[in-house]
C-alpha cells in the first residue's frame, strides 16, 4: 500500500509540472508481478500516463520482478 501511494504520489509531480522535463528520450522498467494481475496493471497505467508526458523515441518496460517467498 504505501509502494502504491509513493508511485501515485511521485505520478502527481510529475504531470503537475514541478519536475524539470527531460528533453533527450529516457529508458524506464517497471518492476511488476505475473500479467494480469493487479501489479501489472499498476505499471501499465502508470507507464500509458508517463508515455503521455516524456520526450519522443522514450521507452518504458512493464517486466516481471523477483519474487520473494
Amino acid at each position: 500500500m504505501k509502494v502504491a501511494l509513493a508511485l501515485l504520489l511521485a505520478l502527481a509531480t510529475l504531470a503537475s509540472g514541478a519536475v524539470a522535463q527531460p528533453t533527450q528520450p529516457v529508458n524506464l522498467a517497471f518492476a511488476t508481478l505475473d500479467t494480469g494481475s493487479a501489479w501489472y496493471l499498476y505499471g501499465a497505467t502508470m507507464a500509458e500516463l508517463l508515455r503521455k508526458t516524456l520526450p519522443a523515441g522514450s521507452n518504458i518496460i512493464c517486466s516481471l520482478g523477483r519474487r520473494y517467498r
